[in-house]
């Protein structure tokens, strides 16, 4: 059966930047009482890459510079933002 992971990214020490870690933290026991695996990896990529496996369907929490309107959440599928890599300002590695 594939698994539903979820990982919040971003600097917690960085205020606005750790917006992915918090909203991770914030919803994590709810997630996991309906089966949803929940990651904080604040900035640690390596530790977040470990943890995918082949199967999951993914969801990553992040903040970054669009121009929209702050505090605003949108919805960006993988094919669009590996498309869209010079476009899109986030500080952590696009690699995750």
């Amino acid at each position: 059966m594939r698994r539903m992971l979820v990982i919040g990214i971003g600097s917690v020490i960085m205020t606005d930047d750790g917006v992915g870690s918090r909203v991770a933290e914030a919803v994590q026991s709810k997630l996991q009482d309906i089966g949803i695996a929940v990651v904080i990896g604040e900035t640690d990529v390596q530790f977040c890459l470990d943890e995918i496996q082949p199967d999951d369907i993914l969801v990553v929490i992040d903040s970054m510079i669009q121009g929209n309107e702050t505090g605003s959440i949108e919805i960006v599928p993988l094919q669009d933002v590996l498309k869209s890599q010079s476009k899109l300002h986030s500080q952590h590695d696009f690699n995750l």
